[in-house]
This record gives C-alpha cells, structure tokens and sequence, in this order.
C-alpha cells in the first residue's frame, strides 16, 4: 500500500524550504487522513473531531425533529461522542467560549436523553430544533478557533512532531468537508514550498482555499438531448457533440470540441455542463457529476426503459480566471487479483455481494447507507462488539503499518536524492554542451565556465549526498531486514518479528535484533517525520501495557461513535430519503474504508486456520471478548509486552499471551 504524505516532490520540497519536523509531520498527517487509500483507523471520518462530529450531530437533531430519527438512545450515543470530541479540545486548548457553548449543548442534551419520560414528543422537537439552532452557529467561531490553534502550533519553536497532532486532525476534518483532492492539494503544497511561502497564513490558504466557481461538462450516454435541462437548472446546458457551442465555455471551444470527439461513443449521446463552487478542479468534477446525476434522476423517472449514465471524464474550468482541465477517474490495479479468502465462507457470500455494490455506489450517502447494510448482511449488527473487535484489530494493523511506512519513508529519501542528482546531473550536461559550442573569446564564455563549474561542484555534491543517504538508509533498512523479514514487496514474513525490534531490549536477544534496533534508531533521524513519529509512538505503546490499554479503548469508543453514525446515516438515507449531509462525501469514503477493515478482520480470521463454518457474527463476538481481555490484562501489566502475539491478536487461537 502506498500512503499519502510521502511523496518525494512533496517532501524534498519541504526539506528545501527549511520547514521543521513538526510542520512536515502535521502536513503529512492531513493528506493521509483525507486519502481514501489509507488504513480506516487512520482516516478522517473515525477521527472524531469537534468540528466533523458538531455539524453531523447538528443535521440529525434536525432530522429528529422532523422525522423522530434516529430513535433516542442512538441519538444519545452520537451526542455523548460529540460530547468527547469537544471533551478532547479543551483538555488541550482551554475553556475556549465556543468550546464551552458547545459543551453546554452537547451535555444538556444528554442530561434531556437520560430523562425521557420527562418530555412528550412536542418537547422533544422543540429541545432539538433548539440544539440544532445552536450548533449551526457555533460552526464559524469553531473554525476559526482550529484556524487560530494551527497557525499558533505551526509558528511555535517546538519541533515535537506529536505538537501539532490535535490541530492538525481537526484541520484534515475541515479539508474533507470541502472534498478537497489529496493528490492536487500534494501539488498545491509542494508549489507553496518551492514559492516559499510556509507561513501559517498562506498554508491555511492551501489546506482551506475559498471555493471558487467551476464550469463542467460531462458526456450523458442513452439519450441524444435532455428537454427541459434549464427548468430544472437555470445555469446547466446541454449540446450535441458535434455542436458544444452553447454549453458556456467561453473561448474554450477548440479544446471542449476535442474532450467531446474523446468521450463520446456510438449510440445516443450528449454534452451537460453545469457550474458548481468547489476548492480544486477535481472536487468540481465529483460535484458536478453529483449535481448532474440528481438531474437524470428526472429523466430517468420520465423513461423507465431507458438507462441513461455518465462518462467517467469531466472538461473543468474555472469560471473567472484560469484554464480548463480534464479530470479523469485514477484507475487502481493490480496485477494479479486473489480473493479475500481461499474458500468461500456460506456466511460471507451476503456481505461480500453488498460490499461490492457499495463500493461502486457513486453518491455519498447511498454509498455510506450500503456499507451498514454490507455489515448487517455479514450478521454484525451489533455494533459495540464490532467497535471492540476493530480496536483490536487496528492495534496490530497500525503496527504494521508502521514497517511498511519506515520502507516507504525510506524509498521516498533515496528518491529524493537521485531525482537531485538526476537534475544536477542534466544541469551540469547541458552547461558543458553550451560551453563546448561557445567559442573562447565570446563575451559570454567566462560567465558560461563559472556557471559549468559551479554546477559541476553542485553534480558532486549530489552526488556525495545521494552515496551517503544510502549508506545512512539503504544500509540501514537492510540490518532492520536480517531480523524482520520481509517479501519481494516489504511485507513482512512475520509480524511479531517486527514487534521484537519495536520493544525494548533485553539481556537474552540475539545479535541480529539488537543491530536491527540500532539501525532503526539511526534509520529514524533520516527518514520523514511521520513515519519516523509512528515507529517511536508503537515503540512506546508496546513498552507501556498501560498506555497500550487506554489506546484500545480510545480507538474502541471512536469506532463506536463511527459505527453509530453510520447506522444513524442509513436511519435517515432510507426512511428519510436526505441524500446530503455535512461531510457526506469523507464519510461515505470512511464508511468503505470500515466495511474493508471488517472484512479484512473476518479474512484474517477465516485464512489463518479458523472454522469456515463460524458465522461473523460469532467470530467478532469472541474478538470482542479477546479484546476486553487484553485491556484488563494490561491495565495490570507493568512490563513490556513482549510475550504478546501481536500477529495473531485477531486469528482464531485464544492464546494471544503465547508466542508461538
């Protein structure tokens, strides 16, 4: 897997512009929180921040009070988790007026929901429009408190990687609400970087740009014209290929004629534009298909017969200023596709069916609706069992995230000092020819030698650098490798190898795990600032039983406040019918990324030995029962963990305090 945050562009940009390791951890933990390729327990949506759980919380209560949706316990439950997301910004930014107004809210609501008998239903509606209100003017002041925290930790001289960790989680939380693209906001950094503009300010600017108007046209297949487009959108338009003059794309038209000639395809067809506000070009294509796939549901509902779908790409432009642009869809592949199982589990055939109608469902909500009937059909309804099955789950997939981040992190560095010597090298070539070409006694020959031997200089020292990053992490990762094995791909043969080289030593290790301990302290001052923070955070948490218990049932409550919201989200998509919610877009790709951890956990269990009879349901019962038995057995540990098997925490043998 590959996560965001580590591109070398990104990062050598970085390094170049002198941020500190804190601001770069902080940048990469954003753009891995809001990639939809990262581990689910890393991703925005179970992140649980107060200004994604506020806003959520505020459109139920108007749901409640509309519709008495969800029922009043589940309710509960989401304002007892928005209750501890702002719990957690004040126990580290302070009573802060908005925080306090919204601690009174979120806590009064509570208080009301633990007395129920005491309010007939009018009241009810009453107390929740109420809330609801209150909640919706809370949004700005909250932003701009998160804005403020930011550019506060982001100018301060510590250079503690974990000093920007809350800001930077409720910062990634603001820039998935507005769908901002990970891979064009990389590219908007690393272009502030190379600009020089690192300041609080203007990496606010990147991270949360103002939305701008966008003009996009996609291909519609299965109809030749829509009638009536501008009654159900005054500023939509349609055209013919052949004719996309009036689709108001200004002087644009020679390049709209080609995207047109590209996307179409035999058979009825047109052109639709419509104009959307979004932060980045690709956020205005996902808009706009989302805006133009609710306008055929007219059409569609007026042809039954008829099936009528969008092309995969979008001619985007910006409205006031700028060129346009055509977005495609970034296709995944693999080589060779191997099923979730060798077998194929009777229990699973339901689950694995919906799962995949999920994911191909276009439209957020729908999509996060689908992923808790995935997990109904797979039998686990019951959610608090699941949360504590996942928590155990994330501790031992996060540990091995951290191997395949050392690796990545590792690749990244090495990259970064080819690609310098790579354009060292084409610098001083080029020099050499133009002073091989420029006759002695020209007036420009003594400024052309000094320019050759200035870059001929920087080639060397490109060159030293890149000898020496691969002596300090090429060398390095190949010690860490002797003891934790790895494949042709960097996954490990064994985890708990890898788990070994995380704890402490002790007098009985052998010579090849204490070196690979050395190595790896050395490989982490070299490497990039996350992976270098989460390899000490594990390092730490293993070495601490007790730590390691409260880390448990931390993720444990956040994945059931995210569980309960993907319940209360199928609640009100299906006997609602609200297709649109305040970050629907980050949590119907949060709600994917929870169904394959799911079955990614079921997987594990099914491929390392256990019953292919055993129903998931049964399975993540026992889990669920395994995982509260190591939170209290750590709660009583005070030695490091070495005896725990952390490879098979969620495999079908009970005995996880045994080695094997």
């Amino acid at each position: 897997m590959a996560f965001s945050g580590f591109d070398h562009r990104l990062l050598g940009a970085l390094r170049r512009a002198g941020a500190s390791r804190s601001q770069t951890c902080a940048l990469q933990r954003i753009l891995r929180a809001v990639s939809s390729s990262t581990l689910f327990s890393r991703h925005v949506a179970p992140v649980s921040g107060a200004v994604a759980e506020l806003p959520r919380l505020q459109g139920v209560l108007a749901n409640f009070a509309d519709t008495g949706q969800p029922r009043a316990s589940l309710l509960r439950s989401l304002c007892a988790g928005a209750g501890e997301a702002v719990g957690r910004a004040v126990a580290q930014w302070g009573a802060e007026p908005v925080l306090s107004e919204a601690h009174r809210v979120v806590s009064g609501l509570v208080t009301a929901l633990d007395d129920q008998p005491a309010h007939t239903p009018a009241r009810w509606k009453d107390l929740a429009l109420a809330a609801a209100a209150d909640l919706d003017g809370l949004g700005p002041g909250l932003r701009r408190l998160v804005e403020e925290r930011f550019a506060a930790g982001w100018d301060a001289p510590d250079d503690d990687p974990a000093a920007l960790d809350l800001a930077a989680d409720e910062v990634a939380c603001l820039v998935s609400a507005t769908d901002r693209d990970v891979h064009a906001l990389a590219a908007d950094l690393a272009g502030a970087a190379d600009a020089g503009c690192l300041d609080a300010r203007s990496v606010t600017r990147v991270l949360l740009p103002v939305p701008t108007r966008y003009r996009v046209a996609v291909a519609v297949r299965g109809a030749a014209t829509l009638a009536r487009l501008s009654a159900l959108d005054p500023l939509a338009a349609v055209a013919s290929p052949e004719d996309v003059g009036g689709l108001g794309f200004g002087g644009t038209g020679g390049r709209l004629r080609a995207f047109a000639r590209q996307v179409t395809t035999p058979g009825p067809a047109c052109l639709v534009a419509c104009q959307v506000r979004a932060v980045d070009a690709p956020s205005a294509a996902r808009a706009a298909r989302r805006a133009l796939s609710e306008l055929l549901d007219q059409y569609a509902a007026g042809h039954r017969l008829v099936t009528l779908a969008l092309g995969a790409e979008a001619f985007v432009s910006p409205v006031d200023s700028g060129g346009p642009v055509v977005v495609r869809p970034r296709e995944r592949a693999v080589d060779r596709a191997e099923p979730l199982v060798a077998g194929w589990p009777s229990a699973l055939r339901g689950g694995l069916r919906m799962a995949h109608v999920a994911r191909t469902t276009e439209a957020a909500m729908p999509a996060t609706a689908l992923a808790w009937v995935t997990l109904e059909a797979c039998g686990l309804e019951n959610r608090a069992d699941l949360a504590s099955a996942l928590s155990l789950q994330a501790l031992r997939q996060q540990v091995a995230e951290a191997h395949q981040q050392l690796h990545q992190a590792a690749a990244e560095v090495l990259a970064d000092a080819r690609m310098r010597a790579a354009d060292a090298r084409r610098r001083h070539s080029g020099l050499r020819r133009a002073l091989r070409q420029c006759p002695p006694d020209h007036p420009d020959h003594p400024g052309l030698v000094a320019r050759a031997d200035r870059a001929g200089q920087e080639l060397a020292d490109a060159r030293r650098r890149e000898q020496l990053v691969d002596e300090q992490v090429g060398d390095g990762l190949r010690v860490v490798g002797r003891h934790a094995r790895c494949d042709a791909f960097a996954r490990l043969r064994d985890l708990n190898t890898w788990v070994d080289v995380l704890l402490p030593g002790r007098p009985e290790d052998e010579a090849d795990l204490d070196a690979a301990r050395a190595a790896l302290d050395g490989l982490l001052r070299h490497i990039s600032p996350l992976a270098a923070h989460q390899v000490r955070e594990w390092s730490a948490r293993l070495a601490d039983p007790r730590g390691c218990a409260e880390w448990l049932e931390g993720s444990r409550r956040r994945t059931a406040l995210f569980l309960d919201t993907l319940y209360a989200v199928r609640n009100v998509a299906f006997h609602s019918g609200r297709f649109r919610a305040a970050g629907d877009v980050g949590l119907g790709v949060g709600a994917s990324l929870a169904v394959d951890f799911a079955l990614e956990l079921l997987g594990n269990w099914y491929r390392t030995g256990g019953d292919p009879s055993a129903r998931p349901s049964r399975i993540v019962s026992a889990l669920a029962d395994r995982q509260r038995a190591v939170v209290s057995r750590l709660g009583r540990r005070s030695r490091p963990l070495h005896a725990l098997d952390v490879a098979r925490l969620t495999g079908p043998d009970d005995d996880v305090w045994c080695r094997r």
